[in-house]
């Protein structure tokens, strides 16, 4: 019996930094864990941090190269240059809309013979290009079409370097 007093008392008289995490058995009998509890919990919290860090870091450069495809995507319209819009692309990209104008086109050769791009002029951004909660990019445009104009939210994914999949709602608006 004195032997379990003394064990304990020692057990609890230990810096929280060597303190050893005891757990009783159904036994009764102590048994000592591998790792201090205060050592363990610094160990999960850098991992923790570590990995937010990391996703955090992984997380801008998408962004940037979101921001360059959209920006390049617009510079087409804006130009009246088919071959820049579809280059933001991969060649099954798909890019979809509502709206105003209603469509799916898919691959590149789809999106430069649907993209009517001297229609489509003046587009500026609204809000700048931001990650989506399930992985996928968002922004939101005003542009004119025909003359008239319009504001459109755009979500799209991004995949080896070029949008894979664009969807566009856009709704005219007095002006």
């Amino acid at each position: 019996m004195r032997a379990e007093q003394t064990a304990s008392a020692s057990i609890r008289r230990r810096s929280p930094l060597t303190q050893f995490a005891a757990s009783e058995t159904m036994e009764g009998s102590r048994r000592v864990e591998a790792m201090p509890r205060s050592l363990l919990t610094i160990c999960l919290i850098s991992a923790l941090v570590m990995s937010v860090a990391v996703g955090c870091s992984n997380g801008s450069s998408d962004t940037e190269i979101a921001t360059q495809l959209i920006e390049e995507w617009a510079a087409g319209w804006n130009d009246n240059d088919r071959d820049t819009l579809v280059e933001a692309f991969s060649d099954e990209g798909t890019y979809s809309g509502e709206g105003y104008h209603v469509f799916t086109w898919v691959g590149r050769d789809e999106i430069r013979r649907g993209a009517r791009v001297n229609l489509i002029s003046e587009i500026t951004f609204t809000s700048p290009v931001a990650a989506s909660s399930d992985g996928d990019f968002v922004c939101a445009v005003e542009f004119l079409a025909a003359g008239y104009p319009f504001v459109a939210e755009i979500e799209f994914e991004v995949g080896d370097g070029l949008i894979t999949r664009m969807h566009q709602v856009d709704e005219q608006v007095d002006g």
